[in-house]
C-alpha cells in the first residue's frame, strides 16, 4: 500500500467571527502514485468547498514508513460516501479531544541465522483517543498476530484529520 500525505492550507469563515481564517489540514491517501494523489487532493478540496473563500494551497508527500494501519472504529467515524473511489473515514471528536491517528513505534528483537540478536522497527498507524489507548491497541494485536519479542518505542499523534483508502484495503484493515 502506498501512502500519500495530503496538506491543503485554505481559508475558512471562523463560525464565531465570520472572519476568514488560515486553515492547515492534512489527510493520509491510498494511491499508486503522485498524480493519483494529486488528484485526490484536489477531490478532497472540492468535496470540502475548500476553495469557497479564496485559493488552496496542496502539498504531497509520500510517506514510505508505515507497517500497518489499524482500524478502530470507536473513535474513526466513515462517510458512505465515497471520494474519487476511496473510503472517506474521519475523526468527529472535538479537536482538544486526542482522538486522532497515532503514530506507534515497535522494536521488534530477532535471533538471526549467525544466533546473534537484531532489532527491526516497525510503524503503526492507529486511531485512538490518547497515546496510552494507541500503545495498547498496538501492544494487544502484536501479542495476538506475533510471537516476537517487541517493545513499543514511542507513540506520537499525527495530524492528519482523515485517511482515504481503496475499499478494498479499507474492507480488509476493518476485518482482521
Amino acid at each position: 500500500m502506498k501512502l500519500f500525505r495530503i496538506t491543503t492550507a485554505w481559508l475558512r469563515e471562523n463560525p464565531e467571527t465570520g472572519a476568514a481564517e488560515k486553515i492547515k489540514t492534512d489527510e493520509l491517501v491510498e494511491a499508486q502514485n503522485f498524480t493519483e494523489a494529486e488528484t485526490v487532493g484536489f477531490a478532497i478540496t472540492e468535496h470540502e468547498q475548500r476553495f469557497k473563500l479564496g485559493d488552496v494551497d496542496i502539498n504531497i508527500k509520500r510517506i514510505d514508513n508505515i507497517t500497518e494501519i489499524i482500524h478502530n472504529s470507536e473513535v474513526l467515524a466513515t462517510s458512505d460516501e465515497l471520494i474519487q473511489g476511496l473510503t472517506y473515514s474521519f475523526f468527529e471528536g472535538e479537536e482538544d479531544s486526542g482522538e486522532g491517528l497515532y503514530n506507534v513505534k515497535v522494536v521488534f528483537t530477532e535471533t538471526g541465522e549467525n544466533g546473534k540478536d537484531k532489532k527491526i522497527t516497525e510503524t503503526y498507524l492507529v486511531p485512538a483517543s490518547s497515546n496510552g489507548e494507541a500503545t495498547q491497541i498496538v501492544t494487544n494485536r502484536i501479542k495476538k498476530l506475533d510471537s516476537r519479542i517487541f517493545v513499543v518505542r514511542d507513540a506520537k499523534f499525527d495530524k492528519a484529520s482523515a485517511i482515504l483508502l481503496t475499499p478494498k484495503t479499507f474492507q480488509s484493515i476493518a476485518n482482521a
